[in-house]
């Protein structure tokens, strides 16, 4: 029985390490990886799709490894959404490492921008015909944020093993269950809130106060999680239910997180969610 146990929490633990590298890599507000080649050598860079505000001013910061000193790029801004032209700002360099020093922009505010390099054979432009789009957020103390993280991977772990478990009618589904229930409900439902603030002075935008994707897919999971317990509360005779919960809040993780998130109306001076409004 250990055996066959350890084989589920094995599964369990596999398939919650690959939705949060895909999430990992499909987010909105995870780097942007940039590939190209300078005077026939090729380079990569990170570009960040989310500004953290500082206390006077807040930088935008990348690193290019191996780029000659010579070669600086001069990083092209504008606010999203608008016909603004656009600005050059040549960043502070330090070895590998460059920073771009911007204005505290509000919360959700969002700026798009692109680089070039105009000290290689010719003039090169990065990312141009996609520019990359990056949200201004304030930041989050840590004694929020990190319980938030552990709890939501707990809670798809928790939710992954029991559902696996509730698949093929294995003992203490159940127990696991309701384990995945709290933390999605301390992660997701209330310290989510307390992040959401932090970062963009909302508690919550999504149902019925707004659009966010990921505080509504949250409270969908919430909401399916939820009937899958009362189901089975009082005699585990619906392990079905918590196959499904398992499956649909799997299928949530898929989303990518901040998808359809809080922007800032540059126009009216307002924090917008979804696809609210229209440049």
């Amino acid at each position: 029985m250990r055996k066959t146990t350890t084989i589920y929490w094995i599964l369990a633990i596999l398939i919650t390490l690959a939705t949060v590298v895909f999430q990992r890599m499909t987010g909105p507000t995870n780097p942007k990886q940039a590939r190209f080649t300078l005077n026939g050598k090729e380079y990569r860079s990170s570009l960040p799709r989310s500004i953290t505000n500082g206390d006077t001013y807040s930088n935008l910061k990348f690193t290019i490894k191996g780029l000659p000193d010579d070669i600086v790029p001069d990083v092209f801004i504008r606010k999203y959404r608008s016909k603004d032209k656009w600005t050059p700002i040549t960043p502070n360099r330090s070895e590998d490492r460059f920073i771009v020093q911007l204005p505290v922009a509000p919360a959700a505010a969002k700026i798009e921008y692109y680089l070039l390099f105009t000290q290689a054979e010719s003039d090169m432009i990065v990312t141009q015909e996609e520019t990359v789009v990056a949200r201004f957020k304030n930041s989050v103390p840590a004694f929020i944020l990190i319980p938030h993280i552990l709890l939501m991977f707990a809670a798809m772990l928790f939710s992954n093993l029991s559902g696996l478990l509730a698949f093929f009618r294995r003992e203490r589904y159940m127990a696991y269950a309701k384990i995945a229930f709290a933390c999605l409900l301390l992660g997701g439902m209330v310290l989510g809130c307390f992040v959401q603030k932090a970062a963009f002075g909302q508690y919550w935008t999504g149902f019925p106060l707004g659009n966010d994707l990921t505080d509504n897919k949250t409270l969908l999971a919430f909401i399916v999680w939820l009937i899958a317990i009362i189901a089975n509360w009082r005699s585990n005779k619906h392990p079905l239910w918590i196959t499904i919960a398992a499956v649909f809040i799997l299928l949530v993780y898929c989303i990518p997180h901040s998808t359809g998130g809080s922007e800032y109306d540059y126009q009216t001076g307002e924090i917008r969610t979804g696809n609210a409004f229209t440049p």
